[in-house]
């Protein structure tokens, strides 16, 4: 959303929601500006706040002005924007600021043409004393980002993210919020009429020139640039401006067109149009039925638009892909750190040879100097020995620190090996999240984002588990643990697909929830399956002791090598050939505080298959979507 739909959207608010004081008072009105105590009832009065919500990846603010509307800040993938839907989403999640709930809007504005807006809403407290806030919205596509400050001071009760637009401020809580600094020099936010504007736009109304004027004036985006060229070129700066003008301050309507949502639009302009506001096509433009769609600002259509450009599932796994790649940085840089102090441990023998060479000769070394000593070992004496003694320590005590050093190191060998063990499960369980994270279906990607999946907070390890060895769950996933409990019912029958290859049953996890679910369903001796060193899908082929009579070792082999050319299918690697081990269920065992999924394993064999194609798996697994599941 560009910074001048964001000016003309809330203009259009705040003249159907804003306070009596504030409604018609523009876009710019100052932060503490707006209805008294007096003027919160009546007929002027301003929409009351029912609820804000935080719910998929949007923030829905709900008012209430005669009926109920809600304002929803998509901001989950890069095309962040500000429109109203038809859902409340009342009953989806509880709200994240509830001080709000009965407060009264008192104006929508917007800081210049620039991609930051502002709702002012005031509350009476019990004690009759006003309270007020303020919402603001960075509309800054990646960076996008949510604030709740205090109405009178300005400082910071809450932020969505830590994404921030200009280095150069705090954006922490109870920081004073500053705006973000603008990268455009001029704007139309100050001419007052189309003829101020136009005197001091350029004379030469060429394309390259109107280009370059229209770029360095703030909220231009691309697409309006081409827009504002093609109307200079068709009608002169001057009505080319005073269209532009008369669009932002006084129109309701947006503009669906090639997949951008515009305040104005050449198509919805005409000589005729710039005086009364009709949507003549310009005589110089061929008028097109599909040249444009014309959305009014409070239409639940133009939400849906919007969300059609980025679709939920994809916002989402924008979203998880984020979350994972964090992950992965985060456990790949402790895995390197661990590595570097493993290293430095394994050298304890250096200093406990060090320490008994010194304790071989106390009575030789005084002090800073150097030093001709003697070693004394089973295979005899070695003399001349040179050692530089820099230490200001006493040769004792420095001798028995070296001691301390070298076991504190050697006593800390198992203790590092063992979290660097951890720390690269970690590693491989986002590397395997990453690969399903591609192809995974949207309520997989719910239950993957309800893990967490590591966003940096401690205690979020995946499959981590409490003092009392029960597994955490994440208090910023899916709700509590009502919502865990309404995602798990939801997800019950996703974990793996159950088929059948020559009669045989046969399971292939969805993802590591369901590969977890898979050990738990196989039987001692059914077969596992699993890529060698790459993340993958595990297979199960049920194939016990009760049943080895019934089939030839002949069937068995191309059982496990079917079976292994569908596990090759879902990796992501571009070999042509993949390497696959396979064991018997028994021997794979759980790795105990290791992520959903993460196993070890012993007496296994390998074979290396070529990928199975997309037909072929859709043969054999594709009809079982929607039929029983793990």
């Amino acid at each position: 959303m560009d910074g001048l739909s964001l000016y003309k959207f809330f203009r259009c608010c705040n003249e159907a929601f804003g306070s009596g004081a504030n409604a018609g008072a523009g876009a710019n009105a100052n932060a503490n500006a707006g209805a008294n105590a007096n003027a919160n009832a009546g007929a002027n009065a301003g929409a009351q706040v029912n609820s804000l919500l935080l719910w998929n990846d949007a923030i829905y603010l709900n008012l209430y002005k005669k009926e109920v509307h809600s304002l929803a800040f998509t901001f989950g993938s890069g095309r962040a924007s500000l429109s109203f839907v038809s859902d409340t989403f009342s009953s989806k999640q509880v709200g994240i600021f509830e001080n709000l709930r009965g407060g009264i809007v008192e104006g929508f504005s917007t800081h210049g043409h620039d991609r930051i807006g502002f709702i002012d809403i005031c509350k009476r407290r019990p004690s009759g004393k006003l309270q007020r806030f303020r919402l603001v919205f960075e509309i800054v596509g990646a960076m996008s980002n949510f604030f709740i400050l205090d109405g009178e001071t300005g400082r910071i009760l809450y932020n969505l993210n830590q994404r921030n637009m200009d280095a150069s401020r705090s954006i922490g809580v109870s920081h004073v919020y500053q705006p973000f600094s603008s990268n455009k020099s001029m704007t139309l936010s100050h001419y007052h009429t189309a003829s101020e504007a136009v005197a001091d736009a350029p004379e030469d109304s060429s394309a390259p020139v109107a280009e370059a004027y229209f770029s360095s004036l703030e909220g231009f985006s691309k697409p309006l640039v081409r827009e504002a060229v093609a109307l200079v070129e068709l009608y002169g700066y001057g009505l080319a401006l005073e269209y532009i003008l008369h669009e932002i301050n006084t129109g309701t309507d947006f503009y669906a067109q090639d997949s951008t949502l515009l305040p104005f639009t050449r198509y919805a302009c005409g000589v005729d149009g710039v005086a009364n506001g009709s949507k003549l096509p310009p005589e110089n433009v061929v008028a097109s039925e599909s040249a444009y769609l014309a959305y009014n600002f409070l239409s639940p259509e133009m939400g849906a638009y919007l969300q059609s450009l980025t679709p939920r599932e994809t916002t989402l796994r924008i979203s998880v892909a984020s979350s994972i790649r964090k992950g992965l940085k985060k456990y790949t840089k402790l895995c390197k750190g661990l590595r570097t102090e493993l290293d430095n441990a394994s050298n304890y023998e250096k200093y406990r040879q060090e320490a008994d060479l010194l304790k071989m000769n106390l009575h030789t070394v005084r002090g800073h100097g150097v030093y001709n000593l003697t070693k004394y070992t089973p295979e005899g004496v070695e003399t001349g020995i040179r050692y530089t003694y820099n230490s200001d320590l006493h040769v004792h005590d420095y001798m028995k620190r070296l001691y301390h050093r070298a076991g504190r190191l050697e006593r800390g060998i198992p203790v590092i090996q063992e979290r660097l063990n951890l720390m690269e499960s970690y590693v491989k369980f986002y590397e395997e999240q990453e690969h399903y994270c591609e192809t995974a279906p949207y309520g997989e990607l719910l239950y993957m984002r309800s893990n967490v999946l590591l966003l940096g907070k401690k205690g979020d390890e995946p499959n981590a588990k409490n003092s009392k060895g029960k597994h955490k769950h994440n208090k910023h996933g899916s709700g509590g643990a009502k919502g865990r409990k309404k995602l798990d019912a939801r997800l019950k029958h996703e974990g793996f697909y159950r088929f059948e290859i020559d009669g045989v049953l046969c399971m292939l996890g969805k993802n590591s929830r369901g590969n977890h679910e898979l050990l738990r369903e196989a039987l001692p001796h059914d077969h596992w399956v699993h890529a060698k060193g790459i993340p993958s899908a595990h297979g199960i082929i049920r194939w016990s002791n009760d049943n080895t009579n019934n089939h030839n070792q002949e069937k068995l082999d191309t059982l496990i090598h079917t079976m292994a050319r569908l596990v090759a299918h879902y990796t992501k690697t571009t070999n042509k050939q993949v390497e696959i081990d396979y064991t018997i269920r028994k021997n794979v065992r759980n790795v105990k505080g290791a992520p959903m999924g993460f196993v070890t394993y012993k007496g296994f064999k390998t074979i290396a298959v070529n990928k199975m194609n997309s037909n072929e798996v859709e043969q054999i697994i594709g009809n079982t979507n929607n039929k029983q599941t793990g």
